[in-house]
C-alpha cells in the first residue's frame, strides 16, 4: 500500500474509481473510502448537498445546521450521514461527485491507527492519504434521528449534554 499526502488526491481518485479502497483524514477520524457501497457512512463536501439529499427530519437539521462540517453523524432510517470540511476529505470528495461512502472501523486519530483497525478487519488498503493527526481525537459522535425523536448512539467529541442543549434551543 502506498501513501500520498492531501497534494496528490487526483492519484485517490483514481483508485477509488477502479474500485479499490483508500484511506483518508476526516475531522474526527480517518476513515476507508470506497465508491458505491451500501450500508456505510456516507461524507458529504458539502452541507446544501447533505440536507438536499438526505431527510433528516426536524431534530437531524437543527443538528445539522448547527454541527456539521464536523465530528457529528447522523443515522436516518438505515443511513449513517455526516459532512467533512478536512482539506483532505474535501478535495477528494469534491472530486468523486460530492459524497463518499466511507469504511468507519472506529476512533482512528492517525493513519497508524486506522492501519491498526483495518489489519483485525476484512479489508485492505489500495492507497492511504496520510495527513497526520485528525482535529477531533475523541471520533465521532453518532445520533439517530426520526422526526422528533432522536437517540444518543455514540459520544465522541461532542458532548451528548450539548447535543440535547442544541435540540432544546432548536425546537424551542
Amino acid at each position: 500500500m502506498n501513501k500520498i499526502g492531501c497534494e496528490n488526491v487526483e492519484e485517490a481518485v483514481s483508485v477509488l474509481k477502479k474500485g479499490g479502497y483508500v484511506a483518508f483524514p476526516t475531522e474526527a477520524s480517518y476513515v476507508i473510502g470506497v465508491r458505491g457501497m451500501k450500508n456505510t457512512l456516507t461524507i458529504y463536501s458539502s452541507l446544501d448537498k447533505a440536507l438536499n439529499e438526505i431527510n433528516l427530519g426536524p431534530i437531524g437539521r437543527i443538528l445539522a445546521n448547527k454541527l456539521w462540517p464536523g465530528p457529528l453523524v447522523l443515522k436516518s432510517g438505515k443511513k449513517f450521514i455526516t459532512v467533512s470540511n478536512h482539506p483532505c476529505a474535501k478535495k477528494l470528495i469534491d472530486n468523486v461527485e460530492g459524497k463518499l461512502s466511507a469504511i468507519y472501523l472506529g476512533n482512528a486519530a492517525t493513519l497508524d491507527d486506522l492501519l491498526s483497525l483495518v489489519r483485525r478487519s476484512l479489508y485492505s488498503l489500495n492507497l492511504a492519504i496520510d495527513n497526520g493527526e485528525v482535529k477531533f481525537r475523541k471520533g465521532y459522535t453518532v445520533v439517530k434521528v426520526e422526526g422528533y425523536a432522536y437517540r444518543m448512539l455514540v459520544e465522541g467529541s461532542i458532548p451528548f449534554e450539548l447535543i440535547e442543549r442544541i435540540i432544546r434551543e432548536g425546537i424551542v
